[in-house]
């Protein structure tokens, strides 16, 4: 998603979704040319803390990836109207950046600004456009390459519609994604405007989003252990899966325990609104929100926005209501998931003919990740004692 936070700490903060918490990211900065500029960005593991800071020169800098979020921020330190952008060049293991920036982009802006900020980006599904409401002009390649070679790319994040209401931009998305691309509008006002940039030459036509249907807004639904949050005044601005689904060997190294200490737990992230009639209201909606999350085992976690899987989760830190407006508050919340696998809503029936003694069967699982299913068998008659 792309969001506005006046309170954070860098004028720009991209949260990187990595599929493994291993090896290195890369990354190097451009500043108004082609040319890779020298400049300093911060990272860190999570969405909290401190931050490290990292001298990013030429096309080789890369960073650890410690953690499977992680957070890149920086200012945009401007020379005229040029801003220092980073990429994050053949990082094969992102699948999801969201964006979060101090202040809408305003004003004129230079050249090649996010410049190749997602190329070659094999693995990433998901994609937040910044947020450009305040801009009254560009200069040349203006977010040129922003999602070339993004092969796998499924979701383009939409904040309001901006600067590209009445210019068209061109971000190189990879013609194969047509069909399967579909753009997410944060707000409902925005809608109507972003499905009209889908007709022929608009910037989601020319980006392979080319159907209306494509572009959505619908609003997730969030429930935990079958209580409905959104009951409570609650509006879920974004969520953030704990984890993309892998191969199976993949999954079964992620797999992390509550009470050990060899791995760290994946995180979901809820970020929400609560909006209420008056004081009294905001606070019982607060006292329930807590009393429905706060447990000490695993509860169901379900977000309308992936109605076919759930998630076991837990909370994972005490929750901070945070004032922005009259009788409403954010809030951030964010889940511990031990196991990294979602768990389908469905099951699948299949009927076997035992013919022999002893009788060997195949099933096959469905889904994206070949481990550890769950499998129910249940006899139509009574055969005394069976051993499977």
């Amino acid at each position: 998603m792309a969001t506005i936070n006046p309170a954070q700490d860098y004028d720009i903060i991209h949260t990187l979704t990595f599929s493994v918490a291993s090896g290195n990211c890369p990354i190097r900065l451009y500043r108004g040319s082609t040319s890779a500029y020298t400049g300093t960005v911060y990272y860190r593991a999570g969405t909290s803390g401190s931050w490290t800071e990292l001298a990013v020169s030429g096309t080789t800098t890369t960073f650890p990836i410690s953690s499977t979020t992680m957070q890149v921020g920086h200012d945009w330190n401007k020379s005229g109207n040029n801003y220092m952008t980073p990429s994050f060049y053949g990082a094969t293991t992102i699948t999801e950046i969201a964006l979060s920036q101090k202040a809408a982009l305003s004003g004129t802006m230079g050249n090649y600004f996010m410049y190749r900020y997602a190329y070659s980006c094999s693995s990433l599904e998901t994609l937040a456009v910044p947020d450009t409401s305040g801009l009254t002009s560009v200069g040349d390649f203006f977010m040129s390459q922003y999602a070339d070679s993004c092969s796998s790319l499924t979701l383009l994040i939409l904040p309001k519609v901006g600067w590209f209401e009445t210019n068209n931009v061109d971000w190189s998305v990879p013609s194969d994604r047509l069909g399967y691309l579909k753009g997410y509008v944060l707000d409902s006002g925005d809608l109507d405007d972003w499905k009209a940039l889908t007709a022929v030459n608009k910037t989601l036509w020319l980006n392979y989003i080319r159907d209306e249907d494509d572009v959505i807004r619908e609003p997730p639904t969030f429930a935990f252990n079958d209580t409905e949050l959104t009951n409570y005044g609650l509006t879920v601005k974004s969520f953030r899966k704990p984890y993309n689904q892998q191969t199976g060997s993949l999954q079964l190294l992620n797999r992390a325990y509550p009470l050990a200490t060899v791995k760290l737990a994946s995180q979901a992230v809820i970020q929400a609104e609560i909006i209420a009639e008056d004081d009294d209201e905001l606070l019982e909606y607060e006292d329930n929100i807590m009393l429905a999350l706060v447990t000490h085992t695993d509860g169901k976690l379900e977000v309308a926005q992936y109605p076919d899987r759930y998630w076991m989760a837990r909370l994972a830190s005490p929750l901070e209501f945070i004032p922005i407006g009259l009788y409403q508050k954010a809030v951030n919340i964010v889940f511990d998931v031990f196991d990294p696998l979602a768990y389908a809503n469905t099951a699948t029936s299949s009927n076997h003919t035992i013919a022999t003694d002893p009788d060997d069967l195949t099933e096959t699982n469905g889904g994206t990740a070949p481990v550890r299913p769950t499998i129910t068998i249940t006899s139509n008659a009574d055969h005394g004692e069976t051993t499977v």
